[in-house]
């Protein structure tokens, strides 16, 4: 993962309400072969970033009616001895996490059904996943779900931690905070599903074509040139990515893509 690009995740793009479509048009300036995969893996709609979107409305809402109410007469030092103190406590209820675990899990799985026209069949437990490739979908729904969780359960503490210390002689009354918190979660959401919904397609397009690769029977495997692409790239390490293309066999299946949030970068392979 780049560190520099986990920072600020604002930093990473200036505008962060591009749209998926925009994003791969700012990016996707191909020289040579046009690849086919990418363009693949953007015409496959399951309807996730809605449902992410809504996920993460309803945790949010969860974590601002959590904020402990105190008097309006409150002044800064209470509010940092009892309610901060408090929300560093708060946890994301290990249920709301499984379901968005589900959430990602069951939509890359129709996402690589697609890609590689197999059909994968669901478990009726997936913790009890049937082959590798289903393995390794469940095992990224739920580092991401984790993830997710964490970030916005991080983003909220710090939210609230600095709209309070931006008014340490006025402090907001309960009911205001809350009022600006829905504004905030509304908002973010937004654009938050959105990157989530680039990176969770570029994501499963890797594991996918990587199982293809590893488990498709091609006496030239070996020999043919394989490229990180897009070849323009907003991250130091994408950048260095696509500057030593192409990579042999051995040295594709080592790369970690997608690199950070956002990335579009995958692999495709060329013939010699």
């Amino acid at each position: 993962m780049c560190d520099n690009c986990l920072l600020n995740e604002h930093e990473i793009y200036k505008d962060m309400t591009l749209s998926i479509e925009e994003t791969l048009r700012l990016l996707n300036n191909l020289e040579g072969p046009k690849p086919y995969m990418l363009d693949a893996i953007m015409k496959v709609s399951t309807g996730r970033k809605s449902k992410v979107r809504a996920w993460m409305i309803k945790t949010g809402n969860f974590l601002i009616t959590s904020i402990p109410e105190y008097s309006k007469d409150s002044d800064f030092s209470y509010i940092e001895k009892n309610v901060l103190k408090d929300l560093n406590k708060l946890r994301i209820p290990k249920p709301f996490i499984k379901e968005l675990e589900n959430i990602l899990y069951e939509t890359s799985l129709k996402e690589a059904e697609k890609l590689n026209n197999v059909y994968l069949k669901k478990s009726q437990q997936i913790e009890k996943a049937k082959n590798k490739l289903e393995s390794n979908l469940f095992q990224r729904a739920k580092a991401a779900a984790k993830s997710i969780s964490s970030t916005l359960l991080d983003g909220f503490i710090k939210k609230v931690s600095n709209t309070f210390r931006a008014s340490k002689r006025n402090p907001p009354s309960h009911s205001q905070i809350q009022r600006d918190l829905n504004t905030w979660n509304k908002d973010r959401a937004v654009w938050k599903s959105d990157e989530i919904e680039l990176t969770e397609k570029a994501t499963v397009l890797n594991i996918v074509s990587k199982d293809i690769l590893q488990n498709k029977k091609d006496p030239y495997k070996e020999t043919k040139k394989y490229y990180v692409l897009p070849l323009r790239a907003v991250c130091g390490v994408c950048q260095s990515y696509v500057a030593r293309n192409p990579y042999s066999y051995r040295e594709a299946m080592q790369l970690q893509l997608p690199n950070h949030p956002r990335c579009v970068h995958y692999l495709e392979v060329f013939s010699e």
